[in-house]
């Protein structure tokens, strides 16, 4: 089997975009190599095709939850991507009451965290990356 190109797949949605940045530049420091559209995509790039490669060749899959349900659509959908290639997904989402009501997750395929700070998040997947 083919080592994955990079450790960690970052979704999200635009209104998340500063966070996400934010947390790509901590996760970089801490060693790691990010997939993250605006790193990836070009102009004409097959967003559908280009988002399943990322997936298939990351180790980790990072859904980034947005507090609106509205944003979260593609996040849940790039989750739904990822569980069916086997894939483990970790959803970071807000600490906000309820926020998490409705996420599409199986317990054998995922993980939940509460959003932190961008550096606190990324220490904490460099540790998972490490215990394997």
């Amino acid at each position: 089997m083919m080592k994955p190109k990079y450790d960690v797949f970052l979704s999200h949605s635009a209104a998340d975009r500063p966070w996400v940045r934010r947390l790509a530049s901590s996760l970089k420091k801490q060693g790691l190599s990010i997939w993250i559209d605006e790193e990836q995509l070009g102009p004409g790039t097959d967003l559908s095709k280009a988002v399943v490669k990322g997936i298939q060749n990351s180790d980790l899959v990072v859904s980034v939850v947005d507090p609106s349900p509205a944003a979260r659509t593609n996040v849940f959908l790039e989750a739904g991507v990822a569980i069916g290639l086997g894939k483990k997904v970790t959803f970071i989402i807000p600490k906000e009451k309820d926020a998490h009501t409705a996420l599409p997750i199986n317990a054998s395929t995922s993980r939940v965290m509460f959003r932190e700070a961008p550096a606190a998040t990324a220490r904490r997947f460099a540790h998972l990356k490490k215990r394997g």
